[in-house]
């Protein structure tokens, strides 16, 4: 099974996304949009493991929330990583990015110890809108993109399986820890 830790969004928070995918849209040539349900952040992507190992992934989940106190993120602006003419585009999180990072830190620190690999990538927190994107020459001349006005409050990380059903990318959450509530 294919797996990463995440922090799971709510409806609202989605639903702004959807606003922003959907400008997007109105100028991108092609691109493969990340489904309404699918909106998250990634905090630590793990790859493929076996069932058996989902029990240690849980452990260093529950590890790492035990040390980590429950904090508050901000949705920012879009960007994207270039490669060649497609782009993946994303929206960023320009607060809260230190406790992001520690909480990082904590987790790749709880699953060396049961036996999962540390990431060799550099972290950037984002949240992934689309992938493949080709945009037309008219991007520029769209009016602002929405800013979302509310803090994400990050009060759990989940285990997502990544999976196909019917032919869809699907992420399934399948496990939930809950991080220390702030006093």
């Amino acid at each position: 099974m294919r797996v990463f830790i995440g922090i799971a969004l709510n409806a609202e928070e989605k639903a702004f996304l959807k606003r922003v995918q959907d400008r997007i849209k109105e100028t991108a040539l092609k691109g493969n949009f990340t489904h309404f349900h699918n909106f998250h952040t990634t905090i630590r992507f793990i790859g493929d493991i076996s069932i058996a190992q989902v029990d240690d992934v849980v452990e260093a989940m529950d590890l790492a929330a035990s040390n980590i106190q429950s904090f508050f993120i901000k949705i920012g602006d879009i960007g994207a990583f270039e490669r060649g003419r497609k782009k993946i585009m994303w929206v960023n999180i320009p607060e809260g990015k230190p406790k992001l990072l520690k909480l990082r830190r904590t987790l790749d620190d709880a699953l060396n110890e049961n036996g999962i690999e540390r990431e060799q990538r550099k972290f950037q927190p984002h949240i992934t809108i689309a992938r493949e994107v080709v945009l037309s020459e008219r991007m520029n001349s769209i009016s602002p993109f929405p800013v979302y006005q509310s803090y994400v409050h990050v009060n759990a990380i989940t285990l997502f399986e990544s999976r196909r059903e019917h032919g869809v990318l699907t992420y399934v959450p399948i496990h939930e820890t809950l991080l220390e509530e702030t006093d």
